[in-house]
C-alpha cells in the first residue's frame, strides 16, 4: 500500500520531513555516479551546473533538498543526486513508458488520467518507492500528488486551484546540454506549486529552460481548459484538444518539435520503445478520433483500464512488445482536487479516492 503523507513548512522543513519519515528508505536507495572516469566528469559537470541553476533560478529547491539530506542523515551531495541522477546520465534509458489523457469536460467535469509504466523487472516493486504526498505551505499552492520518496518530484497531481497534471517521459534526448535547467524531473512539482491554470502552466514552461531527457506534460484545469505539452531543453510543443480530448506518451509530435527533435538520435523511430509509444497514441486516436465517445468519468477508467494489444494504456509484461508493465493509474477530478489512485494494473479496478480538502 502506498503510504499517505502531509508536510508544513518552509522548504527545509517540508524537506526534512520527510527525510525523517523516510530515512532507511532513502537511505537504501541512493544513487552513484558512474565508475567510468570520463562519464562521471561529464556527470559532475552537468550536476554542478544544475546546481548553480537552481540556487539562482528557484533556491527552494535546493533548499528543500538539503532538508531531506538533515532528515535522512545523509550528506546534501548524497540528496543532490538522487533527486538529479536521472538528468545527468541514468534517465537517458528508455524505461519508462507513461502516458496521460486529459477530457476537457465530463459528467463530473474536467479530468485527467495517466498510467505509470516501466519496464517490468520482477524484483522490483515500484509502490516501494512512492508516497501520496500532500504539500501545504504559505509560499505556494497547496499540493496533492504522487511523489517518488526521498524528491521532490511529483509524478502527478492536483493543485488547490484545480489544476491538474500526468507526466511521461520524453523521447528522443537532445543533445550537447550543459546541465543550466531545471532537471526535467523536478519541473511539475514547481508548475503545480506556481501555477493556477493551464495558461499558466503552459506559460511557466516555455519560460523555463529543463535539462535531462524531455518531458510531456498534460495539464487540465477546474474552467475546462486543457493541453498536452511537450518539453525538451529550451524547446517546447503544445497540443491543444480535439473533440474535448488531448494526449501524450512518450515520444514528440507537436508541430514545433518534429522538425528538431528527429535529428538528436535517428535511430530512435527504430526502436521497440517508440514503436510502443505510437501504438498507444494509435490507439488513443482510434478511441477518441471522430468524437463521438460520450466522456465521462467511467470512459477514463475504461482508457485506463484497457489491456488492448497493442496500444492499450493498461501494459501486462506479457502482452506488448516491450515487455512494459504498469505500476498505477490515476484519475484526477480538477473541480474536487481529488485524485482516485489503482495500485498496480488499472484492469484490477481497485481505485481508491484521496482529497485535497
Amino acid at each position: 500500500m502506498i503510504p499517505e503523507f502531509e508536510v508544513r513548512g518552509a522548504p527545509f522543513q517540508r524537506g526534512e520531513q520527510i527525510g525523517r519519515r523516510f530515512r532507511a528508505q532513502i537511505q537504501g536507495t541512493l544513487v552513484q555516479l558512474s565508475e567510468d572516469e570520463e562519464i562521471r566528469r561529464r556527470q559532475i559537470t552537468l550536476s554542478e551546473a544544475m546546481r548553480g541553476y537552481l540556487e539562482e533560478a528557484f533556491p527552494e529547491i535546493p533548499e528543500q533538498i538539503r532538508g531531506i539530506a538533515r532528515g535522512a542523515e545523509i550528506s546534501d551531495d548524497a540528496a543532490f543526486l538522487k533527486n538529479t541522477y536521472n538528468a545527468v546520465g541514468p534517465a537517458l534509458r528508455d524505461d519508462l513508458a507513461c502516458s496521460s489523457v486529459a477530457f476537457a469536460t465530463s459528467d463530473v467535469g474536467p479530468i485527467l488520467g495517466k498510467t505509470d509504466d516501466g519496464r517490468f523487472r520482477p524484483e522490483q516493486n515500484r509502490s516501494d518507492g512512492l508516497t501520496i504526498l500532500t504539500i501545504r505551505s504559505d509560499e505556494g499552492y497547496d499540493v496533492l500528488c504522487v511523489n517518488q520518496v526521498g524528491t521532490v518530484w511529483s509524478e502527478c497531481g492536483v493543485n488547490e486551484k484545480g489544476l491538474c497534471m500526468g507526466t511521461n517521459s520524453g523521447h528522443p534526448t537532445m543533445r550537447g546540454q550543459d546541465g543550466r535547467g531545471v532537471p526535467q524531473h523536478i519541473v511539475p512539482r514547481l508548475v503545480l506549486r506556481r501555477c493556477a491554470n493551464v495558461k499558466e502552466g503552459v506559460d511557466f514552461l516555455k519560460r523555463t529552460p529543463l535539462t535531462g531527457k524531455g518531458i510531456n506534460i498534460v495539464l487540465a484545469d477546474a474552467e475546462g481548459h486543457a493541453a498536452a505539452t511537450e518539453n525538451a531543453c529550451t524547446m517546447h510543443g503544445v497540443r491543444e484538444p480535439e473533440h474535448g480530448v488531448v494526449f501524450s506518451t512518450n515520444h514528440y509530435f507537436a508541430e514545433e518539435m518534429q522538425a528538431e527533435a528527429w535529428r538528436w538520435d535517428p535511430k530512435f523511430i527504430r526502436s521497440r520503445y517508440f514503436q510502443n509509444s505510437l501504438n498507444r497514441i494509435a490507439h488513443l486516436y482510434g478511441r477518441f478520433g471522430d468524437g463521438e465517445r460520450r466522456l465521462t468519468f467511467q470512459e477514463m477508467k475504461a482508457v485506463l483500464m484497457d489491456e488492448h494489444n497493442p496500444g492499450g494504456l493498461c501494459q501486462r509484461p506479457e502482452n506488448n512488445e516491450s515487455s512494459m508493465a504498469t505500476n498505477f493509474g490515476v484519475i484526477l477530478v480538477c473541480r474536487e482536487r481529488e485524485m482516485w489512485l489503482n495500485e498496480g494494473p488499472p484492469s484490477l479496478d481497485r481505485f481508491e479516492r484521496y482529497r485535497l480538502s
